[in-house]
């Protein structure tokens, strides 16, 4: 191909040393869920048909990594990519500066990229910059904003988003407004924030959480006799194959992969179909039930406290959302749910269910058709999860509840898994330390204080009429009632 776009073409090869080796790995990581056509993360409407190494003789300044991604009834959607091992936000750094220059004039030109359809992402290496964190909390405030206007609000206002990213905002604007030669307000920055991805990955370091995922993905749909063994072969086999493809600039489609490997591996279809829609109907049905309306229409909107829990679950692998009764806990579970679920797998389970022998009861008894390791499988390539579970202090009363604990170990292997739970003020303490401290999770609190407008005098004379009750009747207050059924909480 002629024209100027060739000369900017790079190969990974002169990045030199563990950049090297974490670019590669992570297009052996595109490349299994091009072998399996996977559900990417991000797009989780799509299946993987195609993946690039470089783009930019495809006609995009950013440069390293291309996913195509063919939609049921829609338009191909795409993710286009850069890949980072470490990434400062910031005007002074050179790489962040050439990164978001590159994602900005991709966005700005808007052909070959489609901001209907298309997402950028910034793969990074999960846990070499904290920054990050903060990074996300801005992308998802902008996502959660209806338009620019507000999104500028909703940074002015103290304690909203953090310090760190209102600072990344401002950084990201000297770097646009040079770009532009004039000033570039948040609001002009909101439609293209709302395009852009973070996936951190922890491909080549010593903890292979991501890889270890992936070999599962294969091992799910490999038809060899010993799929453990198989999906570990294939997965050292993708390695050396994108060693070899990343210089070299290739367009690959499935039928490009070595031919021992499509041989073996099927691909994800219906049956794993089956497995999410079941998923997604469950939780429909488990979270039904909270009201967010006041009347038949009023919506009290939460987003200062919603957005705490959005940027905890990123910092931590578990929330906590605790208030008393009638405090709308449930209902800002319920909205953060519903926000991460637009690009991430979203699932609900009342807390019931976890009171059995193993995880696996608990799934077939929620009728969805697939064991733990199953679902782990399909879930693979997944950065980005999140699992919420109402009341949790429910659970405390239950002799069996082994199958929480199941829980709380596949969560120790997957700091990708996030778990919003509910939980009545008064029992926090004692989930804490029943269920989180004993397991070694990483969590977090959030403290809803006051109670909704409808909810606020019920709850208090239900309260008051549960303590009356038990002191007439000369035994302790139970305090793991249920809540108020008006409530729904």
């Amino acid at each position: 191909m002629d024209g100027p776009s060739q000369k900017r073409v790079s190969s990974p090869i002169s990045t030199g040393g563990e950049g090297v080796f974490f670019e590669q790995h992570v297009a052996a990581y595109w490349l299994a869920q091009l072998l399996v056509r996977s559900i990417p993360p991000i797009l989780t409407d799509a299946g993987v048909t195609e993946v690039h190494l470089q783009t930019e003789h495809l006609g995009f300044n950013t440069d390293d990594v291309l996913v195509a991604c063919a939609r049921a009834g829609a338009a191909t959607a795409r993710l286009v990519g850069q890949v980072k091992r470490s990434f400062t936000i910031s005007a002074a750094d050179d790489e962040c500066k050439k990164a978001i220059g590159d994602f900005w004039k991709d966005f700005k030109k808007a052909d070959p990229f489609n901001p209907q359809h298309d997402r950028f992402v910034l793969v990074t290496l999960r846990g070499t910059n904290t920054l990050l964190e903060n990074f996300v909390g801005l992308l998802d405030c902008a996502r959660g904003a209806a338009d620019g206007e507000e999104f500028e609000r909703r940074l002015s206002l103290d304690g909203f988003i953090s310090k760190k990213s209102v600072h990344q905002c401002n950084q990201l604007r000297e770097i646009v407004s040079k770009l532009e030669g004039t000033p570039v307000t948040a609001k002009d920055l909101w439609p293209f924030l709302r395009v852009l991805h973070v996936l951190s990955l922890d491909l080549h370091t010593s903890t292979r959480q991501t890889e270890a995922h992936i070999k599962t993905l294969l091992a799910l749909k490999s038809t060899d006799p010993d799929p453990v063994a198989s999906a570990k072969a294939a997965w050292d086999a993708l390695l050396t194959f994108a060693s070899e493809a990343g210089p070299t600039a290739r367009s690959l489609k499935r039928a490009d992969l070595p031919a021992a490997l499509v041989q073996v591996y099927g691909e994800v279809g219906a049956n794993e179909q089956r497995v999410l829609t079941a998923l997604k109907n469950h939780t429909d049905f488990v979270l039904r039930k909270i009201r967010t309306t006041i009347g038949p229409a009023f919506h009290l909107r939460r987003p200062g406290i919603v957005q705490k829990v959005l940027a905890a679950i990123e910092a931590k692998q578990v929330v906590v959302i605790t208030g008393p009764a009638g405090s709308g806990k449930s209902v800002i579970g319920k909205e953060a749910v519903a926000f991460l679920s637009r690009e991430f797998f979203a699932f609900g389970f009342r807390v019931e269910e976890f009171a059995v022998a193993h995880i696996d009861e608990t799934l077939h008894n929620s009728q969805i058709p697939a064991r733990a390791t199953e679902l782990q499988g399909i879930l693979g390539a997944q950065g980005r999860k999140v699992l919420v579970i109402e009341s949790v202090e429910r659970l405390l009363e239950k002799p069996t509840r082994d199958a929480f604990s199941d829980l709380m170990t596949l969560a120790q292997g997957d700091d990708g898994l996030g778990i919003l739970m509910t939980c009545r003020d008064y029992s926090v303490e004692q989930v804490q330390a029943s269920f989180l401290q004993a397991a070694g999770i990483d969590h977090a609190v959030i403290e809803v204080r006051g109670s909704l407008p409808w909810t606020c005098h019920r709850a208090s004379r239900d309260r008051k009429q549960e303590h009356h009750h038990s002191l007439r009747h000369g035994r302790p207050e139970n305090r793991t009632t249920p809540d108020p059924p008006s409530a729904a909480f």
